[in-house]
Order: structure tokens, then sequence, then C-alpha cells
């Protein structure tokens, strides 16, 4: 993966491709042919990105997808194989491509074989795009994808210059009819994708469109994004009014008051319907107007202010996603992370993009969130670095404490307040998910875990999780006020409306929602984690077992819970070779058992044995082999000798003495784990094919190749028998079996 930015003065253009094919002469060619434009001052440079594959691979992918302006795709057949590169990489170039975002240049790197990729996948490519499909020509197939990037440079040069052009016009001749409250936002920053649809679908011959309504989360910049439409856009009205929308009596109040700009004959009528009609008629009988509905409720509260004809357009700004019947819906989602960063580094005039990045993550790309940042920065001098190490110890001190800035009309503690007072009327089962949710992690909060877990919540937010029409009441409410996002099978909040509906609360209610969401998530999360089958529930599930279980350890409350969900996190992350991660989870899950029950319960064992599992396959061997002991001394105290416990602790102790070199001790454990085992589960058990198999890769080390055959043999029929021939552990036991020969 590499990544390189124009040279301009001007707001920098990067350019970006991530490259998966295994030709390198193919890839030193294209850079030769960047060498050029970088030495012709087009572009900086670029360096590869060094990194392994996994969460920091994927989100260095995301942050470039999201940030670049040209996006260059290289696609070979390894590309459209890949259900990364296809189902990830080009769909979010593409849908940046669609919205005006960024330009994408397609290169096909091969003659393909379309019978691994089918030549459908590339309908999705941008139809004014030029791939190259024959390679008999090299060198001049790269020129011309030089001469591509340079093109498309020059093309978003010249639309920064217009759009600046179009803008100063507009700043220096508003309408003669204007009445726009906010002065224009000079950090504006992004949503060039949400202000060009916008304006082509107010300009469209469809009557249907020229109404729109910019819904979303409160503090998610639908106000900034009107007002920046309004100064962008000035020159294509004479009229653009601004009507206050969240009061029956300001939207009346300043709807009449046009008239008197208008000069009506009704402006001094008393009865105020008399002057909204007659403003009505007269905008349907004039054009090139603009109505600007800000913070509407719902939509019948607009309906009867709404001019007949299409002289003219009418924006609307809501919490409120609910107005189809009214309006086209048009959703405002939180700021792109690279449109997030440059509004950091533009309003606080700061240069430490790394900190910016980290800072506009924890704070949800959310407009407000970020002015406020911006402002306290600006104020005190501080750094990002420090404010977002502030921001994370004083969640509650900042948010209440930061001042309203001047462009919005509350600060993030009290933008929601309202709608949280306004859900609690109207549901309390609501008001109850909110605040469970709050205990979770943001994204994909799965309905079913909810419903599994419905005997650990209150009611009536446990009747609502298993019924649909109640389920469908509780989501109504919520969605509402754009306080959750939903489908059909998961709700989704935005991580500060998390953090102020947790700090709505008091501290004997944090413990209660907190412990609430930890049996909730360890309910669901499946026991067999260890399983692959089990993975992909597993996957979905991490996030918010990860903070259920970190709320829970902080308050110490639900202990038995917390202390399975961390051991069960744990064995998954090992399943997935996550071993760091892996060791993290067995050692809080240890404290957390050890305060529960004290340091010599089966429950400890558990943990001690699992966490030495984990230091074993870290290469820790010695305190692998602490581990062992100790578990085996606290089961052997309990359950005696012969117990199946037992077994399992016997059993890794003698793996950990196989690594160590000691194979006769090795040798040794295993014939009693299998002894114990064969007694408890008798002959043809599939915890008695471990034994086996241990017992037989250890005869094998000493030279007894018989005898390991004639152990693998017993394993590989037992294992059959049990889970078939393609199962993993069945696989195992088949390869040691080769390993030996014939």
């Amino acid at each position: 993966m590499a990544a390189f930015k124009d040279n301009a003065d001007s707001s920098p253009i990067e350019v970006f491709y991530s490259y998966s094919h295994k030709d390198e002469k193919l890839r030193q060619r294209l850079e030769n042919h960047l060498t050029i434009l970088k030495n012709e001052g087009l572009i900086s440079g670029w360096k590869d990105a060094d990194i392994t594959a996994g969460a920091e691979w994927d989100d260095e992918i995301k942050k470039h997808l999201n940030a670049a302006k040209i996006i260059l795709l290289l696609i070979s057949e390894d590309f459209l194989a890949s259900k990364y590169c296809y189902d990830i990489e080009m769909k979010r170039a593409m849908e940046r491509h669609e919205r005006g975002e960024a330009r994408v240049i397609p290169i096909i790197l091969h003659e393909v074989d379309w019978s691994r990729a089918p030549f459908g996948k590339l309908k999705a490519l941008p139809k004014d795009g030029k791939a190259v499909s024959s390679w008999r020509n090299r060198a001049q197939a790269f020129k011309n994808v030089a001469l591509g990037i340079r093109n498309a440079i020059e093309e978003l040069r010249s639309d920064v210059a217009a759009a600046t052009t179009r803008v100063s016009v507009a700043d220096d001749s508003l309408p003669a009819i204007w009445n726009v409250p906010h002065q224009r936002n000079i950090n504006f920053t992004g949503r060039e994708g949400l202000l060009k649809e916008l304006h082509e679908a107010l300009n469209s011959v469809k009557p249907a469109a020229l109404t729109q309504a910019l819904h979303g989360l409160g503090g998610v910049g639908k106000t900034q994004t009107a007002v920046e439409y309004a100064y962008r856009y000035a020159n294509d009205y004479s009229l653009v009014w601004w009507i206050r929308s969240e009061t029956s009596e300001k939207l009346a109040a300043d709807y009449a008051l046009l008239a008197e700009r208008l000069n009506l004959n009704e402006k001094s009528e008393r009865e105020q319907k008399i002057i909204v009609q007659a403003v009505r008629n007269a905008l349907a009988r004039r054009a090139e107007w603009l109505l600007i509905f800000d913070n509407a409720e719902r939509p019948d509260d607009i309906r009867d202010y709404l001019p007949q004809g299409s002289g003219g357009h009418v924006l609307v700004t809501s919490v409120n996603p609910v107005f189809g019947s009214v309006a086209h819906p048009l959703k405002v989602k939180a700021m792109e992370p690279g449109e997030a960063v440059e509004f950091l580094l533009k309003r606080t005039s700061q240069t430490d993009r790394r900190a910016a990045e980290d800072l506009a993550k924890e704070l949800g790309y959310l407009p407000l969130a970020l002015e406020h940042a911006a402002a306290y920065i600006d104020k005190t001098g501080t750094t990002f670095a420090c404010y977002l190490k502030l921001f994370k110890t004083r969640q509650k001190d900042i948010l209440a404490r930061a001042e309203r800035p001047e462009s919005y009309h509350a600060t993030v503690a009290t933008t929601w307040e309202l709608s949280f007072v306004e859900v609690e009327k109207q549901s309390k089962a609501a008001a109850q998910l909110m605040n469970l949710c709050a205990f979770l992690a943001p994204d994909d909060i799965p309905r079913d875990m909810l419903q599994g877990g419905a005997k650990y919540l209150p009611k009536p937010l446990s009747a609502a999780v298993s019924d649909q029409f109640q389920w469908d009441e509780v989501v109504g409410a919520l969605r509402r006020y754009s306080l959750t996002e939903a489908s059909e099978d998961a709700v989704a909040v935005h991580r500060l409306v998390q953090t102020v509906a947790r700090e709505r609360l008091n501290d004997t209610e944090k413990k209660q929602w907190s412990e609430a969401a930890a049996k909730v998530v360890n309910e669901a999360f499946p026991f067999e984690s260890n399983d692959y089958r089990t993975w992909k529930q597993c996957a979905r599930l991490l996030p918010h077992a990860l903070i259920a279980a970190e709320y829970a350890e902080k308050a110490q409350i639900a202990q038995d819970s917390t202390g399975r969900l961390l051991n069960q996190i744990g064995v998954y992350l090992k399943g997935r070779s996550e071993l760091i991660a892996a060791r993290s989870a067995h050692q809080r899950a240890l404290k957390t058992a050890e305060a529960a029950y004290g340091p010599d319960h089966p429950k400890v064992a558990t943990g001690v044995n699992n966490l030495g599992l984990v230091l074993a396959a870290l290469g820790d061997l010695a305190g692998a082999r602490k581990h062992f002991e100790r578990a085996l001394k606290i089961d052997e105290a309990v359950y005696g000798s012969d117990d199946p416990d037992v077994g399992i602790d016997v059993n890794n102790l003698g793996e950990v003495l196989r690594a160590s070199g000691d194979l006769a001790g090795a040798r040794k454990h295993f014939e009693r784990a299998l002894k114990i085992d064969e007694a408890a589960h008798g002959p043809d058990h599939p915890t008695v094919a471990i034994r086996v198999n241990n017992l037989g890769s250890v005869l094998r080390a000493l030279g007894d190749l018989a005898g390991a055959r004639n152990h693998y043999e017993r394993a590989l029929k037992i294992d059959e028998a049990a889970y078939g021939p393609d199962h993993p552990q069945t696989q195992i036991v088949r390869r040691n079996l080769e390993l030996l020969g014939k």
C-alpha cells in the first residue's frame, strides 16, 4: 500500500493505491511513472505502509480510502478473488466516487482469467474510467495511468477554484430578501458530497424533490450544512428565508415576518393565519426562493406552510427521520474521518495530524463535539493529545462546562437532554434500552443478544426485546430523535450519545445497568468459543463483551458473569492466534475469579489453566508449567486424583514437559491423563483421542514409531466417528499419521 499527495500550496490532494498483486515488476513500472509526476511537482512522493495483517492494516486501508481524493484500483485476479479487496476496498472507493468525493481510476493488471473473477464485478467501475485491458505495450499503458492522475489533479484544483469563486460572489451579493441568522462558518469543512447531492436534488425537474429534509442526530451538523448551502448557492435565489421551527409559535412568527419583506397587503392583519396564507400564496406565484425550516419537530408542523407550485425550494432540518410525507429525507451522518481531522487542523492551526486523528476518532467524528474540542484547545493553548487525555478522564466535566458554540443551538451535554426527557415520557422501555446500550459497544448491538438475556433486564424492557410490536415501538421512540440507528436485527448508538446517557445516571443506576450489560453479553457468548464454528458469533459479540466486562470490572460487580465472559474471550482470542490479547483477557479473568471465590476455588483453577495454555503458546514454558502445577494442586485437593478436570491439568502439564524436552516426564503425564479419561468417558470418547494422540507424539519423539502408529490410528478412528473426516481435529491426527510414512 502506498499513499502520496499533491504538492500544491492549496489543500493537499491525496492519491492512494492498495496493492495486492504479486508481480513486483509491474509495481515498479507503475512507480517509475509516478516518479515522473513527482519530478513535475504534482505529487510530493510516497512511502510504503509496512504493516502486518490485522486490525492495524484494516484501519490504515480504511483511513486512506476515506481521505484520498484520487484512488487507483490496481485490479488483478487476486484483487477480484479477494473478499476484502472487492467487498471493502472497491465498494468504499466506488461509494466515494459516486458521491463526488473522490476520483477512481481503474487499472487491470493482467490478462484476467474471468472464470476466477467474473467480468460482471467490473460493472461497478466508473463509466468514464479507462481501464488498461491489454498489456502488449505496458510502457504506454502506464504513461496513460500517469496522465490520468495528472488530469484528475488538475480537475480537482479546478473544482476548488470554481467553488472558491462561487462562494466569494455569493458572500458579496446576497439576495435582497435574506434573513439567515447565522454568519457563515469560516471553518466549515467537508460535506462536499452531501452539498452536491442536495443541490442536484433541489434543482432537478422532479416536483417531489423540491423539498429536502436533512435529518440526523443532534450535533451532527444539519444546521451548519443548511447555512453553508444558503451562502454557497445564494446567487441561485432572489429570496432566502430562515424559519426557526422548534416551536409552532416561532415557526408561525418567522414565516409571517416575510409578509413585511414582500410588502403584502395582509402584512398588518391581526390574525396570523391570514398573514401566513398570504405569504404562502405569494411564494406560489414567485420563483427563485429558498425556505429553510430549521429544527422542525414533525411533518405536520410545516405542512400548512409549504407553498404550492414549483417556483422555489424548501430545506428542512430535523432530528426526526420521518419526513417522507412532505419531503425527501436526506440523512446527515457524522463527518468522514479525513474531514474531521482537516476541521481540527484548520480550526486550531495545529499540525499534529496523528493526534488529531486520535481525538477525532474518540469524539466519534461528531461536528459539535469537534467544535467543542477545538474551541477549548484554542482558548487554553493545549494540544490535541492533552485534550484527548483530559476528555477520557473527565468526560462529564468537559461536556458539562463546554460553552455553546455560536453556530450551534446547544452544547453536547444539553443538545440531547430534551430528547432524553421526551423519550422517557413516551416509552420507559426505550429509555431503559438507551441506558443498557450505554454500557455496550456503540455499533451492531444484536437484538437476539438482548432477547437471550431478557431475564436480566427490568420490565418493561425485558418484555419489549421479546415482542416484535413492542420492539418496533421502542426503536421508533429512539429513532424519532435520531438517538439510534436500527436494522432488522440490531441497533447502533453514537458513542457520545452513550457517554451523555451514561453520565445522566447516578452511581447506583450505573452499577445496575453495567451489571445487566455484563450478564446479557455473558449469556450470549458461546461456551465453546475455541470451536471455529462459533467464531462468527464470537466476532460479532466481542466488542460488546470487551466493553461490558471493562465497566463491570471497574464497578467490581457481576464478578461471576464477568470472570466467565473474560475467560471465554481469552479462549476465543487464543483460537484466533491473538495471543497477547488472549493473555490479557485470561489475566483479567483470573483476577476477577480470585476476587470472587478466593485463591483455591475450582473456577480459579480453570482460569489458571487457561492462562497457562496461552503462556505455553507464547513460548513462556516456565510460566506455563507454574500455572498448570497450581491448577493441578487446586483440582486434586477439591476433586481427588482421578477426576476429569485433574486429567486436563495432567495433560497440559505433559504438553509443557514435552515442549521443554522432558519426554519421559511427558509420557508419564500423558499415560496418567489417558487412564483418567478412559475411566471417566470410556475408550472411544473424543477427549480420550486427544490423550492418545499426544501420547503417540511422545512415542514418535522417543523413536517408538510402531507404538506411535498404533496410537495415531486409534485416535483417528475415534475422531472420524465423532467428528467426521473433514473436522480440523481429525485432520490434525491424520497429518500426524502421515508424518510417519508407510
